[in-house]
């Protein structure tokens, strides 16, 4: 096991550690997660929900447990398939949005999503034909099915017509271009072939002697029909269970100037939620989601938690540490013995721990570890952002370890370069956290739950944007719990309080502690709340908080119960 040299540990994890979920297949997602006991959740036969901060790797155990299901998992006599799928793919074009309308916007979202589904059937059909399941007639009625539904899906149930004439002009027929990607009258039944072709719904030109005539289509989908049609479907495919797991949900409304979400997750959960063929799995962001919405009639739109979608403990990414400092070090220790080990034979438990402990050995001085997952606020993604730039200086310094003087320095650049900016500091509520920080010397802060509630999108904004970790209620003593809200700061945050003693900071714990993740509270805590309490500055309510795209905004004086940012158009809060 100590046959490794560090300059090809430096060199392997330095290489796999710019590698981002996104841009992974399900495989090397499947070797990199640290989170696989997080599968055996997953498994579980009900709709769920799986919520984390960004980077917290919600898209890597989606394509992980996407693997584990295809390629690993085995149920006897059971025929299981795990699609996963991204939604902010589906966001249409603005050249696809010939309507204003959010159920028209809706209808495209989910004719992309459907087009993408479709296109998972397709492949597992291949491994079907391939495998030899079921006889030539089977298996002809299964690709005649999926070609009837893939034109179900791009044509459309319905289509609401406005027709008009032009000047004339010559434009290319159907046919036209059909011969021009090769699709003929002869080949058209080619059921690959045909999927490869652009759905367009938004204009259709028909040529006449003389006349352009432009037909405008809005596109519209029978929900029921189209059940109908995958329901059959995948009882011909002989399914027992698909595993769908539909990531970036809140990345929806991106481009929109306010939420569909709710109505996306209607539908879905009138496509999928009554059948006991499909389990959906949905990651998310906590306060970007919207995923229900209350109508004026007193009627429910979308998914509701604990009743339609379910989320527990074990699937919550942002307290998956259950506020443990040695879980959040082992987890750590498995990050960096699954990058070094990508592509690697498989080893057993005693030398990955082995492994891990020699390569924290190799790279590390003492302490400078728990300083960088401290740094890293508990998300893999900012982990190895600081740990990459460690090496940068590691390598820069010529320096046999990464020092704990490295780890402040990476940390602290990842506060004023990375978080800072995306934060308007300016305003009272941001300078006044500086100002308490630079005060109190503390990493963590009270906040009374009356001005939570009050200044909640300002807050929610803070921890979207790692600014701020939040600390689960249940995880703070009783009598405080029902007071107060826990906040830590940005370690960098923290650390710049004694920058300009950088270099002897690790020698005195009695001011930046231990490098633990959650700092060890007061012996006095309980008793002393008053101490620890953050109040709001003057006038740090006089604005509002965006927390879609980052911007304050003077408060409507109107009643309504809809907040709209004026800045980029989105709904972002709704309260009774």
């Amino acid at each position: 096991m100590y046959k490794y040299e560090k300059e090809s540990i430096i060199k392997k994890l330095n290489s796999i550690l710019h590698l981002n979920a996104n841009n992974m297949d399900t495989e090397q997602c499947y070797y990199l997660c640290a989170n696989k006991e997080k599968l055996r959740a997953l498994l579980q036969h009900e709709n769920q929900v799986i919520f984390g901060r960004r980077g917290t790797g919600k898209t890597t155990i989606f394509k992980a447990f996407s693997y584990y299901i295809n390629n690993i998992y085995k149920e006897e006599d059971k025929t299981i398939s795990c699609w996963y799928t991204r939604l902010d793919e589906c966001i249409p074009h603005s050249i696809e949005v010939s309507s204003e309308r959010a159920e028209d916007i809706v209808v495209i979202s989910i004719n992309k999503f459907l087009s993408k589904f479709v296109d998972f059937l397709i492949e597992d059909y291949k491994k079907i034909e391939a495998k030899r399941k079921f006889k030539n007639a089977r298996l002809e009625q299964i690709s005649e099915k999926l070609l009837a539904f893939s034109y179900l899906i791009k044509e459309g149930s319905k289509k609401r017509e406005k027709t008009s004439e032009s000047r004339i002009i010559h434009k290319k027929t159907s046919a036209e271009k059909d011969k021009e990607l090769g699709i003929t009258p002869s080949n058209q039944l080619n059921l690959f072939q045909w999927l490869k072709l652009q759905f367009k719904f938004k204009k259709v030109t028909l040529n006449e002697i003389g006349t352009t005539t432009e037909i405008d289509y809005i596109y519209s989908i029978d929900i029921n029909e189209i059940k109908s049609e995958i329901n059959e479907l995948v009882n011909l495919m002989g399914y027992d269970s698909v595993y769908i797991c539909i990531d970036e949900f809140t990345q929806i409304d991106r481009d929109f100037e306010y939420t569909i979400q709710p109505k996306v997750a209607q539908l879905l959960k009138e496509l999928f939620f009554n059948s006991k063929t499909f389990i959906i799995k949905i990651a998310s962001v906590w306060n970007l989601s919207r995923m229900q919405m209350r109508q004026l009639n007193g009627n429910r739109e979308g998914l509701e938690l604990g009743q339609d979608i379910f989320t527990n403990r074990e699937l919550n990414l942002d307290i998956m540490f259950n506020n443990d400092n040695d879980n959040a070090y082992r987890f750590f220790k498995d990050v960096l013995v699954n990058n070094y080990l990508m592509y690697e034979s498989p080893v057993s438990d005693r030398e990955r721990d082995l492994l891990g402990n020699y390569i924290i050995e190799a790279l590390f001085s003492q302490g400078s570890f728990r300083h960088l997952i401290c740094g890293s606020q508990g998300i893999p993604r900012v982990f190895g952002i600081l740990l990459t730039n460690c090496i940068h200086k590691l390598e820069n310094r010529e320096r046999d370890k990464i020092t704990v003087e490295m780890v402040f320095e990476s940390v602290i650049d990842n506060y004023v370069y990375d978080v800072r900016p995306s934060i308007p500091y300016s305003l009272p509520i941001c300078s006044g956290i500086e100002e308490y920080v630079m005060r109190t010397k503390r990493r963590f802060f009270l906040l009374d739950i009356n001005d939570y509630n009050k200044s909640i999108n300002y807050f929610d904004g803070l921890v979207a944007n790692n600014a701020l970790h939040q600390c689960p209620s249940e995880q703070l003593p009783k009598g405080i719990r029902n007071k107060y809200k826990l906040f830590y700061t940005h370690y960098g945050n923290y650390l710049e309080c004694f920058k300009d003693g950088i270099t002897k900071l690790h020698q005195d714990t009695g001011k930046v502690g231990e490098g633990l993740l959650y700092p060890k509270m007061p012996e006095n805590f309980a008793m002393e709340v008053e101490k620890y309490i953050f109040k709001l500055p003057t006038g740090a309510l006089d604005k509002f908080y965006c927390t879609y795209c980052h911007k304050y905004f003077e408060k409507s004086t109107d009643n309504s119960n809809v907040t709209v940012c004026p800045e980029c158009g989105r709904v972002i809060a709704l309260w009774g």
